[in-house]
């Protein structure tokens, strides 16, 4: 027979003639009542977030806005999942679920709302900066981590936000800074043992590397980063960790190394990769083709590809991709196709913000040769990374 309390009540808070065995029943009921309360809060979030997706915007905010108070925290953090899950394969999804669930987060009520509404927050940072709006991601970021500092207690979320301002300030092009704070984010992943977080710095650490010029440094985050990935039942990490491999390979001018590191792991791309996922690593793949002199396959893939980003909202990407094709236009003699390139994607810079003076230089690729015309496309590169990042005017 287990023992009682010898007398009062001790310092557990235990009255006199309460068994251990009954004070161990008590706890799983509670247990079992938490469980059962957070799958009937969960239920009903997911029938809201189902009920949303038909509705057009007004009527979506019109429904969240008149949510009960008890409902919004489960339903925020349901939208913040959809927001995540959508990276993948819809970008404007992202930024929809991510705008939705701040909303949601404004009506939590109780103790320990900050932190719900921070990640609200940080989402909408992200989701903003997928579709370069650098401005409104970092106003996005200040405010999560207003939130956080005044009411967040979790530090593997304090982690993540590290990991999103070091994103943010790599698009940015403040390197410096964003070493610091995936490094600061790395550590903290670590510390609490977040396989999949520590993986994800280590590989956002090894892009800044690539973006800054210097993608050898990357190299041995990645490979680091891979072999932590290894150990992960998450295929999405691992998709993530085989594409930053092949991309620094191929900005090192280890070409044929990234090609075959990319044909080896393309059947797992194919498999599960979701759509952002495939036309990320199907850009990568046909500028590797292209720089190995495949150049008419490279350029029928490189069309497909720029409209594919056009589709999904992503001018940036559309208008990069456009620069690529433009060289292989070059490279192949195509003065026509390359003038009608020209008049097509004249349009998608315009809107991006780019001077009259640079788009001058874009009809000039077509009276390009080779050299000079890939001098041209670099130059342009570099003024749409800039219009991106506010650089350029």
């Amino acid at each position: 027979m287990c023992g009682q309390v010898a007398s009062g009540a001790d310092r557990n808070g235990w009255s006199e003639g309460v068994t251990v065995d009954a004070f161990l029943e008590r706890s799983a009921q509670e247990s079992a009542e938490l469980v059962a309360r957070f799958c009937s809060e969960r239920s009903a979030a997911a029938e809201i977030v189902q009920k949303i997706a038909p509705l057009t915007g007004a009527q979506r905010r019109l429904l969240l806005n008149n949510l009960p108070a008890k409902r919004r925290r489960a339903v925020c953090e349901l939208l913040i999942e959809r927001s995540r899950e959508s990276r993948h394969h819809n970008a404007r999804e992202t930024l929809t679920y991510a705008e939705l669930a701040v909303l949601v987060s404004q009506g939590i009520e109780g103790t320990h709302a900050d932190e719900p509404r921070s990640r609200a927050w940080a989402e909408l940072g992200n989701a903003r900066r997928i579709l370069a709006d650098l401005a409104g991601a970092e106003q996005a970021l200040d405010e999560a981590e207003r939130l956080f500092d005044r009411g967040g207690a979790d530090p593997l979320f304090q982690a993540e936000l590290y990991s999103l301002r070091g994103s943010l300030a790599q698009y940015q092009r403040r390197f410096d800074l964003a070493f610091q704070l995936l490094h600061r984010s790395f550590r903290l992943f670590e510390r609490h043992e977040d396989l999949n977080g520590a993986t994800r710095a280590l590989l956002k650490l090894a892009l800044a590397h690539v973006y800054r010029g210097d993608p050898e440094e990357g190299l041995p985050h990645a490979e680091r980063a891979l072999a932590l990935a290894a150990g992960s039942e998450d295929t999405r990490l691992k998709l993530y960790a085989f594409h930053n491999l092949v991309l620094i390979l191929t900005e090192a001018g280890r070409v044929d190394e990234a090609a075959w590191h990319a044909h080896r792991v393309r059947p797992l791309f194919d498999a599960a990769g979701h759509r952002l996922d495939r036309l990320r690593f199907d850009w990568l793949t046909t500028r590797i083709g292209a720089e190995l002199g495949v150049l008419e396959p490279a350029a029928r893939a490189f069309d497909r590809l720029r409209k594919g980003y056009a589709d999904e909202g992503m001018p940036f990407e559309a208008a990069l991709v456009s620069l690529d094709l433009a060289a292989v236009y070059a490279r192949l003699g195509e003065r026509r196709k390359l003038r009608l390139l020209a008049q097509e994607t004249q349009e998608i810079l315009r809107s991006l913000g780019v001077g009259r003076d640079h788009l001058a230089a874009l009809f000039l690729l077509a009276r390009s040769e080779g050299a000079e015309a890939v001098r041209l496309v670099a130059n342009l590169r570099k003024v749409v990374e800039g219009a991106r990042d506010g650089r350029h005017s």
